[in-house]
């Protein structure tokens, strides 16, 4: 007799898209679905023929799905009819989008049900789990337990690693012990160590000894490494030596993950037992590592993406220039071959890179985010160019110090893009270097080579005519961000996307604040639209967010703009003779909004746009001119 029943909360519905290299169909999760070229679409469909958001899915209530069509010019088809009005999709329908056919099909349902029992369960033999006396369990099961029970509050690597090594403490006795994972860059990085001793220790691990972990990926045990030949003498500490180490391998899905280092003192040969126990052990502290990774890399791209919320969106713009910009942007999403951005300075250069780099990584199925790393080549003049090209070449390839590798931002962009602003500043020596680098596929580590993947990204201030005229970029470089070039128009180019601009930043500054956005007078939008922005839209968000503090959030009126928009257009020629005038002002506003902060300088840099590198460059500037 049915008691109760529940359906599982599934889509009985499936999509089979035709051409689709993958065997399984679309399974629909949620209610609503856009289908169409455009690679943000929830259901992207790479046609040519089809519209950028060709039709629209949805699922009902009763559990009936609904497609409406969004594509005037080229219509969507069902059953090879022409799409009228919202219908409704059965199983069975075939859709047309472009040329692309879509099969619905029906999704297996699973059904849960509670039934009456026909019998008593007393009836029947029944093994219930019964609390065992400590002193009675098996010390193995024991040790298991008690590390799976250990870790299921932790909620850092650190701290799960220190638990497991003073589990295994008290299994194997130890002098010393460490735990490590392998990052992305192939370097061996500490989450815990364990020590008896009351001196300062250091243990020192071979690259042989990870380099056999790698091949047998079990763990292993080896006594009296005196004696062993070769590079078995893989640690060293204050001038004396344990009777044996133990090694056990951390291992994931994608393979080695890190390792558990043991130093023995005592001289009892690990039995086969022993090391079943500690491959167990290591699968568990895996696990809950491999978790915990993904938990701590998802809080950082939560960061990252409300710090990059703050920004502008590079496709916020209706201008024909800006949209023809965009489609040819999105064009060069998933080629991997280098782009280069040219433009004004402030025209958003990087912005623009950090949106192709986003669209293709929604589409990558992995959880954790490709990394999208930053190179600024641009430094204060007054830096030695040989102490400039030292400290690129440490921030880009990393360097060694005390005997500890520090990766450089190249090995950072593993598996992302590496955007470097100002190419064309960058060393000839460290543009060769990178060419090298970016040939050969390959990143020294400290465990050996590991294949580097890397998308390069570049801009720089100069046009094309400049950049092929002048020597300032190898021709190896040069020939291959040339291939595709993507020029942003400066903002005195495309008026009509202004307004928009100023809402969007005005919306932005806002949000910290319970009131509404303030509200621009008629004859002050009439400014900032006729205002030239030789520093474009930087200079837009610097002098709203100026304007902000001093309308205090009410309605904003000319008296809160700066003097060099008075309100007539002037013409890109005539900004290099009030070029002192517009460096004035600037100096002005800085210190101004300086002033507003109470002198926070990070606050300052903040509210300005700029890295706390320049701001400080710039006050120093202006202390240097005050002395004299």
């Amino acid at each position: 007799m049915l008691h109760e029943e529940k359906k599982h909360p599934m889509t009985q519905f499936l999509l089979r898209i035709e051409g689709d290299e993958s065997t399984q169909p679309l399974s629909l999760t949620g209610k609503r679905w856009l289908v169409g070229r455009n690679p943000s679409c929830d259901i992207h469909i790479p046609d040519p023929r089809a519209s950028r958001e060709h039709c629209l899915l949805t699922l009902k209530e009763d559990e009936t799905l609904i497609i409406e069509d969004l594509s005037p010019k080229n219509p969507t088809l069902l059953n090879n009819v022409p799409l009228k009005g919202p219908s409704e999709v059965e199983v069975g329908d075939i859709l047309l989008v472009g040329e692309t056919n879509i099969l619905i099909e029906k999704s297996p349902q699973v059904q849960v049900r509670l039934v009456k029992d026909v019998e008593d369960l007393d009836s029947r033999e029944t093994l219930v789990l019964e609390k065992t006396p400590t002193d009675q369990k098996d010390e193995t099961l024991l040790l298991i337990n008690h590390l799976a029970d250990a870790l299921l509050p932790v909620l850092s690597q650190e701290d799960a690693s220190l638990v497991t090594l003073e589990l295994l403490q008290r299994w194997l006795p130890c002098s010393q012990g460490v735990i490590t994972k392998i990052n992305s860059k192939n370097q061996l990085q500490v989450l815990a160590t364990l020590s008896n001793k009351d001196e300062q220790s250091t243990i020192r691990i071979s690259r042989s000894l990870v380099q056999n972990l790698r091949k047998v990926k079990a763990p292993f045990c080896i006594l009296d490494t005196a004696k062993q030949k070769g590079s078995t003498k893989v640690f060293q500490q204050n001038g004396g030596k344990p009777s044996g180490f133990f090694v056990a391998p951390l291992m994931t899905r994608e393979g080695i993950y890190g390792l558990i280092y043991l130093e023995r003192n005592d001289k009892e040969p690990c039995s086969n037992r022993d090391l079943e126990l500690a491959a167990s052990l290591a699968r568990i502290l895996s696990s809950r590592l491999e978790t915990l990774d993904v938990i701590e890399r998802l809080q950082q791209e939560n960061i990252e993406l409300r710090q990059q919320k703050r920004s502008l969106p590079p496709f916020l713009g209706r201008s024909p220039a800006w949209k023809s910009l965009v489609q040819l942007g999105e064009k060069l999403v998933f080629k991997s071959h280098p782009i280069l951005l040219l433009g004004e300075p402030g025209t958003g250069k990087t912005a623009l890179a950090r949106h192709i780099h986003f669209q293709k990584s929604r589409q990558n199925s992995s959880a954790v985010p490709s990394p999208f790393v930053v190179l600024d080549a641009e430094v204060d003049p007054t830096t030695r160019t040989s102490s400039l090209e030292s400290r690129l070449r440490e921030e880009l390839f990393g360097n060694t110090r005390r005997g500890i590798l520090k990766a450089g931002k190249l090995c950072a962009a593993h598996g992302g893009t590496l955007f470097i602003r100002s190419i064309h500043l960058l060393p000839k020596k460290l543009q060769k270097d990178l060419m090298e680098r970016l040939d050969t596929s390959v990143v020294q580590g400290p465990t050996g080579n590991t294949p580097l993947k890397v998308r390069l990204m570049a801009s720089s201030t100069k046009s094309v005519k400049e950049l092929l005229s002048e020597d300032q970029i190898i021709p190896e470089l040069k020939q291959a961000l040339l291939l595709n070039p993507l020029e942003i128009p400066p903002l005195r180019d495309r008026r009509e996307d202004i307004p928009l601009l100023t809402a969007h930043f005005l919306q932005e500054l806002s949000k910290n604040s319970e009131r509404e956005p303030p509200i621009l007078s008629p004859r002050a939008l009439e400014r900032i639209c006729s205002y030239h922005w030789p520093r474009n839209v930087t200079e837009l968000r610097e002098v709203l967010t100026t304007a902000v503090v001093l309308s205090r959030g009410h309605q904003i009126y000319p008296k809160h703009l700066p003097p060099q928009l008075g309100g007539r257009s002037q013409s890109s020629e005539g900004t290099q003779s009030i070029a002192l005038s517009l460096e004035e002002v600037e100096k002005k506003h800085i210190l101004s909004v300086l002033a507003s902060v109470g002198g926070n300088k990070l606050r300052a840099a903040e509210i300005l746009g700029i890295a706390y590198s320049t701001l400080f460059a710039k006050l120093k500037k202006y202390q240097k001119e005050a002395r004299s």
